[in-house]
């Protein structure tokens, strides 16, 4: 049973509901065209065709110099390395600041290292619209189960994108060093479309 609660890839796929879920729009309850748009992109249903094998976690958790082009947003990536945090992504436009935890999303911070630490983390998100998915397959993402990921290595795979939200925030885009970073990149995985644990 622990691994069919960790373990998130089925050959079959999930089934994830697309346009509005939950009475909320892929846009969000998001007002402006940016970030619109941003949220059609965190709120993909569907699994990217195309893994760029550059983009891997050791080169997104790596300092680059503003690597906003570095990646496409219509590709996606495989990561592999060790969870360091989990929490809810609470209140925000792309959810339609639902308060329900099962309607938010939930943020994974992931480090090349056991020991890794903020800044030096990238993230990845599981949406709630892909918890439901999993969930119809008897695979809980609720944030609770993905809590128990931390200091397991994983595997995931998802829609690279870049969020724009944070690149004031990271040290690849902002003053290095800065105390306002607390990650690498503004690149995610986001959503995540499935999670293996390695180890």
């Amino acid at each position: 049973m622990t691994l069919l609660l960790l373990f998130a890839w089925l050959q079959t796929g999930p089934t994830v509901e697309p346009g509005t879920f939950h009475n909320c729009p892929v846009i969000g309850d998001a007002t402006g065209l940016r970030t619109q748009a941003l949220n059609r992109l965190k709120n993909r249903a569907t699994v990217p065709t195309v893994i760029d094998p550059t983009a891997t976690l050791e080169a997104v958790d790596t300092y680059f110099h503003d690597d906003r082009a570095r990646f496409k947003e219509s590709t996606g990536a495989e990561w592999t390395g060790y969870v360091v945090h989990v929490a809810s992504g609470a209140k925000e436009t792309v959810n339609c600041h639902s308060g329900d935890p099962q309607y938010e999303d939930t943020h994974i911070e992931m480090s090349v290292s056991p020991t890794g630490a903020r800044p030096h983390t990238v993230v990845t998100e599981v949406t709630a619209r892909w918890r439901a998915a999993m969930k119809a397959q008897g695979v809980d993402w609720s944030t609770a189960a993905l809590e128990k990921l931390k200091g397991k290595r994983v595997t995931i795979r998802g829609w690279l994108m870049l969020d724009l939200e944070h690149v004031s925030q990271s040290e690849n885009t902002h003053s290095p060093g800065s105390p306002a970073n607390w990650r690498q990149s503004a690149w995610e995985l986001h959503p995540a479309v499935s999670i293996t644990v390695v180890q």
